[in-house]
């Protein structure tokens, strides 16, 4: 549970731009946003390390092959997946990207 709500905090807070949004100036080198990200996203982290290890200790002796053989399918599949994703998303950005450079080396 803390997993879940630390990610959606996480969200809330980055996209936000909370305290850095209602005290300008205030928090522009400790405290702001993108420090209180990525500390949610530690406690989330943090949850599910610990809910691995208590998976890990409960598992049984017998089981361990198949959840090893089945885990590691699902790991290469999020893989491919999490790669697709981003060779799609560079290829939709690039030119995106390399419009605003020659826009900012012809305003220099």
């Amino acid at each position: 549970m803390i997993q879940f709500i630390s990610f959606i905090l996480s969200g809330l807070i980055f996209v936000g731009r909370f305290p850095e949004r209602f005290f300008p100036g205030l928090f522009d080198l400790f405290g702001q946003s993108h420090h209180a990200f990525h500390l949610t996203i530690f406690l989330m982290a943090y949850s599910q390390a610990n809910a691995v290890f208590e998976d890990i200790l409960s598992i049984s002796s017998n089981n361990i092959q198949y959840n090893l053989i089945k885990d590691i399918l699902f790991t290469l599949i999020v893989l491919i997946l999490q790669l697709i994703s981003i060779s799609l998303w560079f290829k939709i950005s690039r030119p995106t990207i390399e419009r605003r450079y020659k826009i900012d080396s012809k305003q220099q």
